[in-house]
C-alpha cells in the first residue's frame, strides 16, 4: 500500500487546520515557559491545482466535504504572556528529530519537563516560540519521534505500488551502504533492474579496485 505523501507548504499545496488537540501542557519550571503537546488536523481539498504536486492525493479517501484529512504530530515551547516576542520559530524535523534546542540552545531535552532541560535557554532569554509538526510519515517508532499520519491512498480498492529512491552518498570505500529512508520499504525484486544500485561512477574497494556490480550491496536498517 502506498500512504498519500502530503506535502503542506507555501506555493506549493494547501491546506487548512480543522481543528487542534492538546494531550499534555504543563509550565516548565521557572523558565516562564509551558509545553504544549498534541495533534494537529489538517483538511486538504484534492481538487485544488495548487495540490496536484501531492502523490496519489486524488486516490485518498474523502471526507463528506470532499476534502482529505490527516494529521500531525505537534510540539509547542510557549512563552508565557507578555514575554513573548510575537515570533514562531518552526523546527523542520530531521527523521522526526528535534534539532533547534541543540543547534540554538547548546543542549536540553527533546521533550523538556524543567527549565534545566532548555540548554542555555538562548532562545527563551528572546522570547520565541518554539513550534514542531510532524511531516513525514514513513519513520520508524521510537520515543519521541514525531511524524505524520497519512490515509492510505488506493487505486479504486486495490493496492498502489511503485519504486521508490533515496539518492545518498557514501562517506568511505566501502561495499555496503545504509539508506535509512528505504527502511519501510521492501524490494518487490530484489534482483530486478529497480532492486539495483546505481551510480554516476565506479564504486572502488579499500585497495582502490572496482568492485563488480554484482557486489555492490544496499542494506536497510531493520
Amino acid at each position: 500500500m502506498l500512504a498519500a505523501t502530503l506535502i503542506c507548504s507555501t506555493g506549493l499545496a494547501s491546506a487548512e487546520v480543522t481543528r487542534v488537540d492538546v494531550a499534555r501542557r504543563m509550565d516548565l519550571g521557572a523558565s516562564g515557559y509551558e509545553k504544549i503537546v498534541g495533534t494537529i488536523h489538517f483538511a486538504v481539498d484534492p481538487s485544488d491545482p495548487r495540490n496536484r504536486v501531492v502523490v496519489d492525493l486524488d486516490k485518498a479517501p474523502v471526507n463528506a466535504a470532499g476534502r482529505v484529512e490527516f494529521s500531525s504530530d505537534l510540539y509547542i515551547l510557549k512563552p508565557k504572556a507578555p514575554r513573548g516576542n510575537g515570533a514562531a520559530l518552526l523546527d523542520i524535523l530531521n527523521r522526526g528529530n528535534k534539532v533547534v534546542l541543540n543547534g540554538f540552545n547548546r543542549g536540553g531535552s527533546p521533550d523538556p519537563a524543567t527549565e534545566n532541560d532548555l540548554g542555555d535557554r538562548f532562545l527563551m532569554r528572546f522570547g520565541f516560540t518554539i513550534v514542531w509538526v510532524g511531516w513525514e510519515f514513513d519513520l520508524d517508532d521510537r520515543p519521541m519521534t514525531m511524524t505524520m499520519h497519512a490515509p492510505v491512498a488506493t487505486d479504486r480498492g486495490k493496492s498502489i505500488s511503485g519504486v521508490v529512491r533515496a539518492t545518498f552518498t557514501a562517506g568511505a570505500k566501502t561495499t555496503d551502504v545504509t539508506v535509512a529512508e528505504l527502511s519501510k520499504y521492501e524490494a518487490s525484486d530484489p534482483d530486478g533492474a529497480d532492486g539495483q544500485l546505481t551510480v554516476r561512477s565506479q564504486m572502488l574497494g579499500a585497495r582502490g579496485d572496482v568492485i563488480p556490480r554484482s557486489r555492490w550491496r544496499v542494506a536497510a536498517i531493520p
